[in-house]
């Protein structure tokens, strides 16, 4: 078991793992249909009191499931060589989103729900804060930033940070990082297990992040849209289809642990796809872990079962 996917476990949200069945309510959906007061009394801050906590947590359960099993079919489809053999850049563009929407899993199972909205998804805020004659604190639209109190069953909004839907949510990632960096010293864990754990999350900062600080996303659109790494017409990446495969396989091993990665390898190519499968071993592990904690929870009939089928 990976000790990244035990230090998650530290801080997930409990009401979400519990939610049992197949949820289908999404984020998005239960803004215009959940139960909440929006406060806009913190600067910077949109706040929703009294919460129906239960329909949200079903609606991030949902979320979960969906983003979950894209991440898993992703890495499945990445996973059929490319005609020519050389012909790897799809494979890279397929493993870095099977690395956010695993990543996206992690963080909602976490409380922490970065996301990209319409401004039609706030218009039930928008009437409940004319009743009052309220405005919200920032435009709502765009990148924002939720976090879920457990504790006080509180919603609270921020404006995202980074930059476009892709860089906000791997500083998110980051920043969630750090924090559950900061707890490891005062947690459960023995002190081998808080080394191990240290040293896998400070693994995955640095596979979020270049040298030069740009995100996995920059290097993504470099590929995607500058041909870079050699994985397109005239092919000078020299990485054949059948290593990137061996490559992939070993996400599904039970014996791989987050220091066989190698995102520190010579070649850019490598450093890229080790990077991003290492956000994948690890949402895919915790995701396992969460399910094996909770009998009845969604995950066994969802994400878990989909992800079982496929490896079978």
């Amino acid at each position: 078991m990976s000790t990244a996917a035990n230090a998650f476990f530290l801080t997930h949200v409990p009401s979400v793992a519990r939610i049992e069945g197949r949820p289908n309510l999404m984020i998005q959906e239960w803004l215009s249909k959940g139960s909440y007061t929006p406060n806009t009394s913190e600067p910077d801050k949109l706040i929703f009191e009294q919460v129906d906590w239960e329909s949200l947590s079903t609606a991030i359960a949902s979320d979960i499931n969906r983003l979950a099993k894209a991440g898993r079919e992703t890495l499945q489809l990445a996973m059929i060589a490319p005609n020519p053999s050389k012909a790897t850049a799809w494979t890279y563009i397929k493993v870095y989103y099977s690395a956010f929407y695993f990543a996206q899993s992690i963080m909602r199972a976490c409380g922490h729900i970065p996301s990209y909205y319409s401004p039609n998804e706030f218009s039930k805020v928008h009437q409940i804060l004319g009743v009052y004659n309220k405005t919200p604190p920032f435009k709502l639209k765009g990148q924002i930033f939720i976090r879920l109190d457990a504790i006080s069953k509180k919603l609270i909004f921020s404006k995202g940070e980074g930059g476009a839907s892709h860089e906000g949510a791997w500083q998110a990632l980051s920043t969630l990082i750090d924090d559950l960096i900061k707890s490891i010293p005062t947690s459960t864990f023995n002190q081998p297990e808080q080394l191990s754990s240290l040293s896998d999350l400070e693994k995955m900062k640095l596979a979020i992040s270049t040298r030069s600080g740009s995100k996995l996303s920059t290097k993504r659109n470099n590929v995607q849209y500058r041909q870079e790494i050699g994985g397109w017409h005239p092919y000078t990446d020299h990485i054949h289809a059948d290593e990137l495969a061996r490559r992939i396989q070993r996400v599904f091993h039970k014996d791989t642990t987050v220091t066989d990665f190698e995102i520190s390898h010579h070649q850019s190519a490598i450093r890229f796809l080790e990077s991003c499968l290492l956000i994948s071993f690890v949402g895919r592990r915790f995701l396992f872990k969460l399910e094996d904690n909770y009998s009845r929870s969604y995950l066994r009939n969802g994400y878990c079962k989909f992800d079982r089928q496929l490896s079978a």
